[in-house]
């Protein structure tokens, strides 16, 4: 299951790198600067960034289609532009299941009697 799924990953991988290098210099510098961003900034949020990445690959072959200039597409502020982005694809599993036993430790934790304890 594991290396079926990570011959998977590396393979999508291989296409977005592939549709990455198609586009012009222009679309092609900014979507691997994004990239860069996003594996230095999400990768804490998201455990797999493969459909944010090749959903910023294919608004850019859209836009570049068009003739679309980059800042008409990431606006004045990049870091706004990308963060947006991240924000709308969901954490990985393993962060809202660490979120889940945080808040479920800590309820378990100030339901007893003693010091520290919320009053019932």
């Amino acid at each position: 299951m594991f290396l079926s799924r990570m011959i998977k990953e590396k393979r999508q991988y291989k296409r977005f790198r592939a549709r990455t290098r198609a586009l012009p210099p222009n679309y092609r510098t900014t979507v691997e600067a994004l990239e860069h961003y996003v594996y230095y900034f999400a990768s804490a949020r998201s455990t797999n960034l493969l459909p944010l990445l090749d959903n910023l690959t294919e608004l850019f072959e859209e836009a570049a289609a068009n003739d679309m200039p980059v800042r008409s597409i990431v606006g004045d502020d990049p870091i706004e532009f990308i963060e947006e982005l991240i924000r709308n694809y969901a954490p990985g599993e393993w962060i809202l299941k660490e979120r889940a036993r945080l808040t479920r430790t800590i309820d378990d934790a100030t339901r007893g009697a003693g010091p520290g304890s919320d009053p019932s």
